[in-house]
Protein backbone atom coordinates (compact mmCIF):
# COMPACT_ATOMS: atom_id res chain seq x y z
CA UNK A 1 0.00 0.00 0.00
CA UNK A 2 2.76 2.26 1.01
CA UNK A 3 5.52 1.03 -1.61
CA UNK A 4 7.05 3.51 -3.90
CA UNK A 5 6.24 2.74 -7.27
CA UNK A 6 5.40 -1.06 -7.23
CA UNK A 7 2.41 -3.31 -6.32
CA UNK A 8 1.41 -4.10 -2.99
CA UNK A 9 1.09 -7.57 -1.75
CA UNK A 10 -1.11 -9.52 -1.20
CA UNK A 11 -4.57 -8.77 0.54
CA UNK A 12 -3.08 -5.66 1.63
CA UNK A 13 -6.47 -3.72 1.90
CA UNK A 14 -7.91 -5.50 4.81
CA UNK A 15 -4.27 -5.07 6.86
CA UNK A 16 -4.13 -1.47 6.15
CA UNK A 17 -7.83 -1.46 7.22
CA UNK A 18 -7.03 -3.49 10.00
CA UNK A 19 -4.30 -1.31 10.96
CA UNK A 20 -6.04 2.13 10.36
CA UNK A 21 -9.26 1.31 12.55
CA UNK A 22 -7.06 -0.04 15.44
CA UNK A 23 -5.49 4.17 15.95
CA UNK A 24 -6.91 6.99 16.95
CA UNK A 25 -6.85 10.35 14.75
CA UNK A 26 -4.96 11.79 17.91
CA UNK A 27 -2.40 9.17 17.61
CA UNK A 28 -2.23 9.78 13.67
CA UNK A 29 -1.55 13.18 14.58
CA UNK A 30 1.27 12.34 16.84
CA UNK A 31 3.03 10.37 14.78
CA UNK A 32 3.10 12.78 11.98
CA UNK A 33 4.19 15.44 14.58
CA UNK A 34 6.77 13.46 15.74
CA UNK A 35 8.49 12.65 11.77
CA UNK A 36 11.83 14.54 11.52
CA UNK A 37 12.66 16.70 8.32
CA UNK A 38 14.80 13.77 7.44
CA UNK A 39 12.71 11.64 7.38
CA UNK A 40 11.39 13.20 3.59
CA UNK A 41 13.97 10.64 2.20
CA UNK A 42 11.69 8.08 2.79
CA UNK A 43 12.40 4.33 4.65
CA UNK A 44 15.59 2.79 3.37
CA UNK A 45 15.87 -0.97 4.93
CA UNK A 46 13.24 -2.59 7.12
CA UNK A 47 10.78 -0.67 9.24
CA UNK A 48 11.29 -1.12 12.56
CA UNK A 49 9.60 0.71 15.88
CA UNK A 50 11.03 4.19 14.90
CA UNK A 51 10.03 4.54 11.31
CA UNK A 52 8.01 7.82 10.93
CA UNK A 53 4.87 8.49 9.22
CA UNK A 54 6.89 10.41 6.93
CA UNK A 55 9.11 7.52 5.70
CA UNK A 56 6.13 5.24 5.13
CA UNK A 57 4.66 8.30 3.18
CA UNK A 58 7.75 9.04 1.36
CA UNK A 59 7.65 4.75 0.89
CA UNK A 60 9.82 2.11 0.00
CA UNK A 61 10.45 0.46 -3.35
CA UNK A 62 10.60 -2.93 -1.64
CA UNK A 63 7.47 -3.96 -0.32
CA UNK A 64 8.77 -6.54 2.25
CA UNK A 65 10.54 -3.51 3.98
CA UNK A 66 7.50 -2.17 4.74
CA UNK A 67 5.47 -5.20 5.89
CA UNK A 68 7.08 -5.46 9.76
CA UNK A 69 5.51 -6.58 12.43
CA UNK A 70 7.72 -4.23 14.48
CA UNK A 71 6.25 -1.26 12.66
CA UNK A 72 4.30 1.47 14.83
CA UNK A 73 0.51 0.96 13.86
CA UNK A 74 -0.04 5.19 14.32
CA UNK A 75 3.35 5.56 11.98
CA UNK A 76 1.45 3.22 9.25
CA UNK A 77 -2.04 4.86 10.07
CA UNK A 78 -0.09 8.16 9.62
CA UNK A 79 1.89 7.71 6.13
CA UNK A 80 -1.26 6.51 4.75
CA UNK A 81 -3.21 9.76 5.83
CA UNK A 82 -0.27 11.71 4.27
CA UNK A 83 0.14 9.94 1.21
CA UNK A 84 -3.54 10.34 0.88
CA UNK A 85 -3.41 13.93 1.54
CA UNK A 86 -0.77 14.49 -1.00
CA UNK A 87 -1.35 15.70 -4.68
CA UNK A 88 -0.65 12.98 -6.91
CA UNK A 89 -0.10 10.68 -3.95
CA UNK A 90 -1.14 7.08 -4.71
CA UNK A 91 -1.89 3.84 -2.63
CA UNK A 92 -0.57 0.58 -4.03
CA UNK A 93 -3.08 -2.07 -4.40
CA UNK A 94 -2.71 -5.70 -5.46
CA UNK A 95 -5.64 -5.79 -7.70
CA UNK A 96 -9.12 -3.81 -8.62
CA UNK A 97 -11.26 -5.08 -5.76
CA UNK A 98 -8.19 -4.26 -3.34
CA UNK A 99 -8.10 -0.58 -4.79
CA UNK A 100 -11.44 0.15 -3.87
CA UNK A 101 -10.82 -1.42 -0.53
CA UNK A 102 -7.40 0.96 -0.33
CA UNK A 103 -9.13 3.82 -1.40
CA UNK A 104 -11.31 3.56 1.80
CA UNK A 105 -8.78 2.89 3.83
CA UNK A 106 -7.17 6.10 3.03
CA UNK A 107 -10.37 8.13 3.36
CA UNK A 108 -11.04 6.57 6.90
CA UNK A 109 -6.94 8.14 7.76
CA UNK A 110 -7.58 11.15 6.42
CA UNK A 111 -11.12 11.61 8.41
CA UNK A 112 -9.57 10.15 11.93
CA UNK A 113 -6.71 13.10 11.35
CA UNK A 114 -8.88 15.60 10.15
CA UNK A 115 -11.21 14.72 13.51
CA UNK A 116 -7.81 15.23 15.43
CA UNK A 117 -6.86 18.75 14.39
CA UNK A 118 -10.52 19.44 14.54
CA UNK A 119 -10.75 18.88 17.96
CA UNK A 120 -7.24 20.48 18.61
CA UNK A 121 -9.03 23.94 17.13
CA UNK A 122 -12.41 23.31 19.00
CA UNK A 123 -10.31 23.27 22.45
CA UNK A 124 -8.29 26.21 21.17
CA UNK A 125 -11.04 28.91 19.95
CA UNK A 126 -12.79 27.83 23.24
CA UNK A 127 -9.98 28.89 25.35
CA UNK A 128 -9.86 32.09 23.20
CA UNK A 129 -12.89 32.94 23.74
CA UNK A 130 -12.93 32.16 27.30
CA UNK A 131 -9.72 34.59 27.88
CA UNK A 132 -11.77 37.14 25.55
CA UNK A 133 -15.07 37.32 28.16
CA UNK A 134 -12.66 37.42 30.66
CA UNK A 135 -10.95 40.17 29.96
CA UNK A 136 -14.49 41.81 28.46
CA UNK A 137 -15.56 40.88 32.19
CA UNK A 138 -12.89 43.11 33.31
CA UNK A 139 -13.11 46.29 31.37
CA UNK A 140 -17.11 45.95 32.22
CA UNK A 141 -16.16 46.05 35.61
CA UNK A 142 -13.38 48.76 35.76
CA UNK A 143 -15.89 51.34 33.90
CA UNK A 144 -19.06 50.38 36.13
CA UNK A 145 -16.42 51.40 39.38
CA UNK A 146 -15.59 54.98 37.83
CA UNK A 147 -19.06 55.51 36.91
Amino acid sequence: MLAAGANAGAAVGEKAAAIVSSVSGEEILASIINSQEGDATGNTGQANANTSALKFAKGDSTVANLAQEAAKAAAVAGGIALRSLVKGGKLAANNNDDDKVVKAVGISAVNKLLGAVEEIVKKTVKNVLEKVKQEVDKARDLKAAVK
